[in-house]
């Protein structure tokens, strides 16, 4: 059992497995650089999660019902993401032609791979994009919005 005054070390720990054990609670996080790496601290400003050193990012969002299946937001993200240094997985990099239901097979298996899932704007309406939010929380894969994963001030 975690004493919320003692300090969390950072090694292997993923948020999500913190929240799911109390040690933080989720409104309560703040997004950081730490020392040029992605992490989390909670409201005590305790390092509770931070990115691996070579970190796999999945890409979450609608596709479904948009122009151009929102490959253009995909590849942007994907593109900013690819510069700061992760090694990116989106579903733009699917196979062309499948069924809804084999792209979902295809994102079932690759999710799992990811240290962190990003979800673009308006995911929380996509039915896809909450399956695969569902599969993330299950396997204790921290997942952020874009928005708030781009902010953060940098380490000193």
């Amino acid at each position: 059992m975690n004493n919320t005054n003692q300090f969390i070390p950072v090694a292997n720990r993923k948020l999500a497995d913190l929240i799911a054990r109390g040690a933080v609670a989720f409104n309560a996080v703040q997004f950081v650089m730490l020392c040029g790496r992605k992490g989390v601290i909670d409201r005590w400003g305790r390092v509770v999660w931070q990115e691996a050193a070579n970190p796999i990012v999945y890409i979450s969002g609608p596709i479904s019902n948009i122009e151009n299946y929102n490959r253009p937001n995909f590849e942007d993200a994907a593109r900013k993401l690819s510069y700061m240094g992760y090694q990116v997985i989106s579903p733009m990099n699917n196979p062309k032609g499948l069924t809804e239901a084999q792209y979902m097979a295809i994102s079932m298996v690759n999710l799992p791979l990811a240290d962190l899932v990003v979800e673009l704007p308006n995911a929380e309406h996509s039915k896809g994009a909450m399956a695969e939010r569902a599969l993330a929380e299950k396997l204790n894969i921290p997942v952020v919005s874009l928005h708030d994963f781009q902010g953060g001030a940098e380490c000193e």
